[in-house]
């Protein structure tokens, strides 16, 4: 080791630790390297210090121009690590900056003029870099990429992006640089090996001894405060949890995780009631609250902060004592990453306790914390040749060298490891779709093309392959300061007065325009942004060992609270339910029937689509279909029987092909085809692709990138006709039953699945489903004898399930709305009162509950309460729904719904 090296290894460390070391030989020599170790095991030096080594020795410290490449997957990320790198840089006479889309155009134009030794930034800014003129030539001296948090690059649009510059960044310089990856979790060593260097060899270094972990799954007892369950609008198993994670954030310094934006809302807003220093952290707040909520936990200002995947990277927030994860965190490798931010250093025992939220959620906690601990990860998905990530490269490299010849761009490109297995026929059709878009112009048919006039605006404005949604700043109007962002979906349902929650507080809007102006509000009863949190699957794997796990008698030692409630709870909930590893048991009951597969979401999502589709066909109306990771739900005509259901899933072949015609004809494939053409260049960024015009892309690369980005993304056509096969061979039996009433679990997952909320109170629809149904209760209504005339004035909560006119006793009373009255209805709209009035005299109170519901018409009114609901937390639900669908729809309707 250079003696200037060693001597900062021994003021910074001492001495190097085991990952480093074991890293050192083949960094030094050369080679390319996959190094996973646990977090908080030095990595980033294991990867730096052995290229610092070479610099030296190789007299290149002092050599201009770009000698080392840093690629994270987040801009802050790059923050972070350049205040790491920044220590060594300093000492050893090197330069260092970050450059990403956030970079100030004045430290970009400095960059370009004196370019870095070393510069930290993203996959997107690197794709960028390439096609400049003098950052370009910069990246001619590279000798190194390092690629930390590859696991998170790896299987997505954004790897396949990287994969393709690191392959362009060989033909710039001309020589191959070395390539080292960085992460903590992988499942799939030599498939994110091969990602990072393509056909080239790479040295895998993995630290042999697993970290220990203290990791517990918790479920807290209900509350006895109902009092303060009704303050907080959550019910008192939500409030036992609520207490239970403010005791531990109270103990120390704690990162609580969660899955959904809209549960990091809510949980902080009801934390802040109960006095704990906490702040929101996710995607969807300002640059600027993330900032200042990592600072003041730093800090030592706040006990908490609440997020979601934002934080699960290594974002410096300081030190964290423990990780709360609020309900299952679906995936063991997910877990790891989570655990992994606290106790921070390589001697410390990273400390995670688990809140489950039911007997399920336990068991799927406990399986989990199994799988972490033995190390049997997900394995991630292997990249894909997606082919408007290579639209976009063919456009770079007609920039960069002028010109673009098919055969040898072809064999370059074949070097990525997406794009291996890459024809020459589909590129030729995707360099012939953006000769159509005026992105590339003909030289030599079929052979050679070269940029046009807009190529240069096409490949900047499209350098990002994460989806383009439009975004609606949202402003305090108290101190002018944006908090926060809106989809356009959501803004398009405000209005002014609503109220929804941000940064864990409520607003009011009082304005809706190019931004959205709110004023801070005491209601914390609100409604909530629609955030568009990232779906976290369970594998087929996972889903298994739940399935299997859920039939045992007993829990973990470790689970706390009373054992005996809990197995009686299991007990209970899995009653004469058979494991899906043999079995599948289709409940059908009235219109509705459960299909007890524990397949996994993806897989689960492909045998209902297919199921669907196949049932449509056969009855002649449509099933709908609905899919977790441990049943089907279908909405099927009364006269089906189970045995039915089964004899359908037996006749059904090629899942894969029914899934792809029925997908096209979704929103959920026109929104997709509508990205991959904006990628494409064939439209801008604020045109939509109506699914009328889809038809008009078949037979295009455009067409069928969006297509099978959609099926890898959402389905596992594979894992189902797995499945399908098993049972058609006898391995699996189906069970069907014709019931009154579905089992305790059918009835568990029915409720959990169309409003999961029930069962995890503290999520979104809980809170403002129990403000919701105080608000219609505490009306008074007007209701019309249609016999006499007369008007009876009532209050909600007084009426009975008879309702009858003091004057006449007549039964037939009709409620009138607010802007009706008696005379003019009575004469014009006989009909439609006689049929409230119907209404009223075969359901009472209820009929009355749901016509006084905003956007709930006599014929709405009808449906819904023709489902007899057992309860009136149902019955809620329903009026709430058909609310929100009015709400978003209004300008459609014509009264009387």
């Amino acid at each position: 080791m250079e003696p200037l090296l060693s001597a900062l290894v021994k003021e910074r460390f001492g001495q190097m630790n085991e990952v480093q070391q074991k890293a050192w030989p083949a960094v030094t020599g050369g080679l390319n390297a996959l190094i996973v170790a646990p977090t908080g095991f030095g990595k980033t030096e294991a990867a730096l210090l052995p290229l610092f080594e070479r610099l030296l020795a190789a007299g290149l410290a002092k050599e201009k121009g770009i000698l080392i490449l840093y690629i994270t997957p987040l801009k802050a990320l790059n923050r972070d690590m350049q205040a790491r790198i920044e220590w060594w840089c300093a000492k050893l006479g090197l330069d260092v900056a970050v450059r990403h889309g956030d970079t100030k155009g004045s430290e970009r134009s400095r960059q370009a003029g004196a370019p870095p030794q070393i510069m930290i930034t993203t996959p997107e800014t690197l794709a960028a870099m390439l096609v400049g003129k003098r950052l370009g030539d910069a990246l001619a001296n590279v000798r190194a990429v390092i690629v930390d948090e590859v696991h998170e690059l790896y299987g997505d649009k954004r790897g396949a992006q990287l994969a393709l510059s690191l392959e362009r960044l060989v033909w710039r310089t001309g020589r191959e640089m070395q390539r080292i990856g960085l992460s903590a979790t992988i499942a799939d060593a030599d498939g994110v090996a091969q990602f990072l260097v393509g056909d080239r060899l790479c040295e895998k270094i993995v630290v042999g001894r697993e970290r220990e972990m203290s990791l517990k799954v918790v479920r807290p007892q209900a509350s006895q405060d109902a009092e303060l369950a009704s303050r907080l609008h959550i019910d008192t198993e939500a409030l036992g949890r609520l207490l239970f994670l403010r005791g531990e954030i109270l103990e120390g310094k704690t990162l609580v995780f969660v899955n959904t934006r809209s549960t990091t809302e809510l949980l902080v807003s009801r934390l802040l009631k109960l006095g704990c220093k906490v702040a929101a952290h996710h995607g969807s707040l300002s640059r600027d609250a993330r900032l200042s909520a990592e600072t003041e936990f730093k800090e030592g200002r706040l006990n908490a902060l609440v997020c979601t995947s934002s934080l699960e990277l290594g974002i410096d927030i300081g030190a964290v004592e423990k990780v709360v994860q609020y309900s299952s965190p679906r995936q063991a490798a997910r877990l790891l990453q989570r655990i992994g931010r606290s106790g921070h250093s390589e001697t410390r025992v990273p400390q995670g306790i688990l809140i489950a939220t039911d007997a399920h959620d336990a068991i799927e906690c406990e399986v989990l914390v199994e799988r972490a601990l033995k190390r049997r990860l997900e394995k991630e998905d292997r990249p894909r040749a997606a082919l408007d990530v290579l639209a976009h490269a063919l456009a770079g490299i007609a920039i960069e060298q002028g010109r673009l010849d098919i055969s040898d761009v072809l064999k370059r490109i074949r070097r990525a490891a997406p794009y291996a297995g890459l024809s020459p026929e589909i590129m030729q059709r995707v360099a012939e779709q953006l000769v159509r878009e005026r992105i590339l112009k003909v030289e030599k048919e079929g052979a050679t093309y070269g940029p046009s006039g807009r190529a240069l605006i096409y490949y900047y404005k499209n350098v990002s392959t994460i989806p383009h949604t439009k975004k609606f700043a949202v402003r305090n109007a108290a101190t002018n300061r944006i908090i926060s962002s809106l989809d356009e979906e959501f803004v398009a349902s405000l209005e002014a007065g609503e109220i929804f929650l941000s940064k864990g507080v409520p607003w009011r809007v009082l304005d809706v325009g190019e931004e959205i102006i709110v004023e801070p509000s005491e209601d914390i009863a609100a409604a909530l942004p629609d955030w568009s949190g990232e779906q976290i699957p369970i594998t087929y794997e996972v889903a298994q060992d739940v399935c299997m796990r859920r039939h045992m008698k007993g829990m973990r030692k470790e689970l706390q609270g009373e054992r005996t409630s809990v197995e009686r709870d299991s007990e209970q909930l899995f009653e004469g339910v058979p494991t899906g590893a043999k079995a599948i048991l289709i409940e059908k009951c009235e219109e509705q029937a459960v299909m007890h597969l524990c397949g996994g979401m993806k897989a689960n999502k492909a045998f209902a689509q297919a199921l669907g589709a196949a049932l449509s066909a056969r009855e002649g109306v449509q099933v709908r279909t609905y899919a977790d990771a441990y049943c089907i739900i279908l909405q099927v005509p009364y006269r089906l029987r189970a045995g039915e259901i089964a004899g359908a899933i037996s006749r059904l072949q090629n899942i894969g092909g029914i899934v792809r015609a029925a997908m096209i004809e979704t929103h959920l494939f026109a929104y997709r085809l509508t990205h991959v053409a904006r990628l494409f260049g064939l439209i801008e960024n604020e045109t939509v692709i109506g699914r009328r015009a889809v038809r008009h892309l078949e037979g295009t690369p455009i067409f069928e990138e969006a297509a099978e980005s959609a099926l890898a993304d959402y389905f596992d056509t594979g894992a189902a006709e797995k499945i399908l096969e098993a049972v058609k061979a006898g391995r699996i039996e189906l069970v069907a039953q014709d019931v009154e009433r579905f089992s305790p679990l059918g009835r568990f997952l029915t409720v959990r699945m169309r409003a999961g909320e029930f069962l995890a109170p503290i999520e979104p629809t809980a809170s403002v489903l129990q403000a919701f149904a105080a608000k219609i209760s505490a009306k008074s209504v007007r209701l019309l004898c249609t016999y006499c005339g007369r008007v009876m004035y009532e209050r909600m909560e007084e009426i009975g399930r008879t309702v009858a006119c003091r004057s006449c006793g007549s039964v037939l009373m009709a409620p009138l709305r607010k802007h009706e009255e008696p005379a003019p209805m009575l004469k014009k709209n006989k009909e439609e009162l006689r049929l409230r009035a119907s209404l009223v005299e075969a359901y009472g109170g209820r009929a009355i509950l749901c016509l006084n519901t905003y956007g709930v018409g006599s014929r709405t009114a009808a449906r819904i309460l023709a489902k007899l609901h057992k309860n009136e937390k149902h019955l809620f639900f329903e009026l709430l729904e058909a609310q929100k669908t009015f709400i978003r729809t209004k300008r459609y309707w014509t009264a009387g719904g």
